[in-house]
Order: structure tokens, then sequence, then C-alpha cells
């Protein structure tokens, strides 16, 4: 299911008191006689009155008359537009390379080429202040580079920042952070434009963090390139990514997303049939961490896996594949919850998948190789239980000819659903032959993938399980479940002593 990716290489005392010494009184002369008249009546009177001789007439000069002149009389404090783009452009990017911080005061921001962050803050006022593109040009409108943060803002891409690897925003260095932003082109997508959100395009990045994001109407959502791997953690938290035309989210090297909310995916990926899903991973021996998201309603599958290794999904809620957008997107067939082939050494757990209601998510209606799905001679679909009209929540399934490309996954304590209307029949989980085992057919502990405290309550029929692989097979497991690491329809499948169906091989 290889489907069109980019290929991504790029690359005080001012305002104190009043200090102001008091003057001694003169002495008076003695009258001559009593000269202890005392008239000192006390003489003073207290004429100090202490009139605080300063009568505190201090009045408090500074009357805060500073008024607070550091008024922000720095420009870059109280930014605002320019009379062109041009200008523009150079007020915020001078500000950033020279002040270190541009704070905008609000309205629109027209800029005519890429805004660079680097050891620097630039600051939209909580979202009042946009930055948009205003002419073709360079393919970002921000790049954010080494400890800089850029927070409240707007960024419009306005359909004029060019798509070649081209993003709203390119990471390029790292401790940066973006936060509490729109992204996207304000008119929506335009197709034939394929630009990103948030493109992670330096291979070496690292410590960069995305958090309470919006990224829309564009060609893809958040790409992380490929190279990155598990000791560069860049991080996706806490956002809202949809109405992408094709991918959510894209690990072509190994990314971090947590938190999200991903939805409606994937009806235009430019690339024919194959429809777009919130997560896709193509060929990333690398992995993802991808935690606590809720992923719904896409054209195609929800998640999306395709030889990949060393995956972690866990805690997540992934429902609604086939989408088609109240029937404006009738080609929006044929998908399933969670789709994994040719993946190893991933760790599948306490996520729920559901597929249910859109019987036109069966397999038969396309979208993948239905050579999974069948022993090499057989009838197309003959492994599912009821052919090309079967719909699946969760498939691990390999490919002929791609021996040993399925091993060493732990899927545990997962919620895998699936139903439809008759004659359409929902099954759980399906595992393909050849999985479970190495490239010569060999079975072993550490070519086995692991099944522990699943449940696929509230499918038509549980699980379909083809390949070497193991269903808690140390523990006695009955009809009554919770029981031990029993997945609760072992008891149905006494296929061999792991509890697979008779079908392991092509």
């Amino acid at each position: 299911m290889n489907k069109l990716l980019l290929t991504w290489l790029l690359l005080g005392t001012a305002c104190g008191e009043n200090t102001h010494s008091e003057h001694p009184q003169r002495p008076q002369q003695p009258s001559e006689a009593d000269t202890d008249t005392d008239t000192d009546t006390d003489a003073d009177t207290d004429t100090d009155t202490d009139v605080d001789g300063d009568t505190d007439t201090d009045t408090d000069t500074d009357t805060d008359t500073d008024t607070d002149t550091d008024t922000d009389t720095d420009p870059c404090r109280n930014l605002h537009p320019g009379t062109t783009p041009t200008e523009t452009h150079s007020l915020i990017q001078d500000c950033l390379d020279h002040s270190g911080e541009a704070f905008l005061v609000g309205g629109v921001y027209e800029v005519n080429t890429t805004v660079l962050v680097n050891n620097a803050t630039l600051d939209g006022n909580n979202q009042a202040a946009t930055i948009r593109m205003a002419t073709a040009s360079t393919n970002s409108l921000v790049t954010i580079d080494d400890d800089a943060l850029v927070q409240g803002v707007i960024l419009d891409a306005n359909q004029l920042v060019d798509d070649t690897n081209g993003a709203v925003v390119h990471f390029t260095g790292s401790n940066s952070v973006l936060r509490d932003a729109w992204l996207g082109n304000m008119a929506g997508h335009t197709s034939g434009h394929r630009l990103t959100g948030v493109y992670f395009i330096n291979s070496t990045s690292d410590d960069n963090l995305v958090e309470d994001v919006e990224i829309t109407g564009l060609f893809y959502g958040v790409i992380f390139v490929a190279g990155l791997d598990a000791t560069q953690s860049n991080r996706v938290q806490r956002s809202e990514i949809h109405g992408i035309a094709c991918d959510g989210v894209t690990f072509a090297g190994y990314g971090e997303l947590a938190e999200s909310t991903l939805y409606e995916h994937g009806w235009d990926c430019e690339n024919g049939p194959i429809p777009g899903a919130s997560i896709y991973c193509l060929d990333n021996p690398n992995g993802a961490w991808i935690s606590d998201n809720n992923m719904y309603d896409d054209c195609g599958n929800v998640v999306d896996i395709d030889g990949c290794q060393y995956m972690t999904i866990e805690n997540n809620t992934i429902n609604g594949p086939g989408y088609q957008w109240d029937g404006a997107a009738p080609w929006c067939t044929g998908g399933a919850g969670l789709v994994m082939i040719d993946v190893s050494y991933s760790t599948i757990s306490g996520n729920t998948v559901d597929n249910a209601g859109r019987s036109h998510t069966a397999m038969g209606q396309g979208g993948h190789p239905s050579e999974v799905f069948s022993q090499s001679g057989a009838s197309s679909y003959s492994d599912l239980p009821n052919g090309s009209n079967t719909a699946v929540a969760v498939l691990m399934t390999q490919r002929r000819g791609s021996g040993g490309s399925v091993m060493g996954n732990s899927f545990s304590d997962n919620t895998f659903r699936a139903s439809c209307t008759s004659p359409c029949v929902g099954v759980g989980w399906f595992a393909s032959r050849g999985t479970g085992t190495d490239a010569s057919g060999e079975w072993s502990a550490s070519t086995t993938n692991y099944f522990v405290r699943n449940t696929p309550y509230g499918s038509n029929v549980g699980s379909q399980r083809c390949g070497a692989n193991w269903y808690a097979a140390n523990d006695t497991c009955g009809s009554t479940w919770p029981s031990g690491d029993c997945n609760q329809d072992d008891y149905q499948h006494s296929g061999d002593w792991m509890r697979n169906d008779s079908c392991r091989d092509y």
C-alpha cells in the first residue's frame, strides 16, 4: 500500500524613594531671660511638622512619570504592521535578529518571504496577529531554528508558500517551541498544492515541541523527516489536526504525537485510489511514539503503518474509517481502524479501535492488497470469515514474499471491535499468513507476535488468526473473561497449541 510521499530531504533608584536629606534647623539665639523658657516652645513645634521637610513632596516625583517610559518605547515590544509586505517583513525580522523578540500588537502582517526565528521570541498577542504570505515566495512562512519560541499567532500560507518540501512552519534546529497557534490556508486546501503544516525537516533536530496548535486546510498536517531516531524528542501534543487532504501526521522518521485530536483526512492524496489517514508511516526503521490521541473519520484507514518498526501505539481511541463526508467522497471505502503491514518490534497497548456501522469498509471494497487475505492459489479473501464482505477493525498482515517482516510485535489490553450490517460481517482483528515466523518460515519465541488480554467484544466475529502467533498459550482460557493473560475469544480457537487457526503459511 505504497502511498505517494514526497522526497523529504533538506533539508533602583531612578524610580525609588526620594532620598534628599533634611537640612538641620539653624539654632535659635537664646533670649536674655530664661534662656530655657523652653521657648523652644518646643519650638520645633515639631515644625519639623516633619513637614517631613521632604513633605514627601517627593510627591512621588517620579509620579511614575517614568510613565513606564520604558513604555515600551522599544518598538519591538509593540510592533505594528508596515505599509508593504517587504517593510513588514523587515520590521519583524530586524526585531528578531537584533532585539531577540518581536511582539505583534494585532492585525494582519503580510510578508514577502520567510520569517526566521532563531534564539528569539515571536509573539502574536494570543492570536490577535496574523502573519500572511503575500507573494509567491520561499518554501516556508516561518522557519524555527534553535532556542526559539513562537506563540499566540495565526500563520496563513495563503496558497503562496512554495510546496517543494514546503511547510507553513519548518523546524530546522533544536530546543524550540511552537504553541497556541493556528496554521494553514485560511481559504482552505487547493488541489495540486501539496503544502505541509509543520515539517520537522532536519534529521539532526532535537527536543522541539508543538503544543496547543490547530492545523488545517493543507495537503499534509505534520511530517517527521526520515533519519530522525528515538534519541531525538520532537513532539506534537495537545493539538488538533483536521481537514487535511492527505495524511494528518506522517512518520518518515521518529516523532512523538500525544494527547491530540485528528479527524477528517485523506479524501485526495492525488495518487489515484489510495486514500489518506490520520497517521501514516512508510518504511521507517526508527518508529514513533503515539499516545493518548483521539483519531477518527478518515477516508481510508485511520492509522496506516507499512514497513515500519519499533512503533509504540498506546491508549488511543481510533474509529471511523471510510468516512465519506456525507456522500461527497463516495470513493472512501475499504478502510480499517489500524492497519499494520510488514511491521515488526512494535507495542500496541490499551487502545480502543472501532470499525462499526459502515458496510462500505469491507475489505473487498478496496484499499488493501488482496493477496494478504488468502493462501497462494486460493480465491481472494478466502481467509476472512465472510470473504470480501468482511470489515475489520485491526489488521496485522505480511505480504507474500516478504517473509520475516512481521515479528516481535506485542498486543495487550486492547479493545478491537468491528460490526456491520448483513451481509457484511465485522471481525475484531485479523492476522495474516506468514506472521510470527522468520524469513525461512521458522517459528521461535523471538519471532512470534504476542496477544494478551485483548477483547473483540461487540464484533460480529472476534478474530481470525492465521500465521504463528502467541495467544496467552501458557493460560487455560475458557469462556469466562477476564482470566489471566487470556484474550476474550481464545476459547474459540484451537487450531494449534498457541490458539492460531489452521492457516499458517502462504
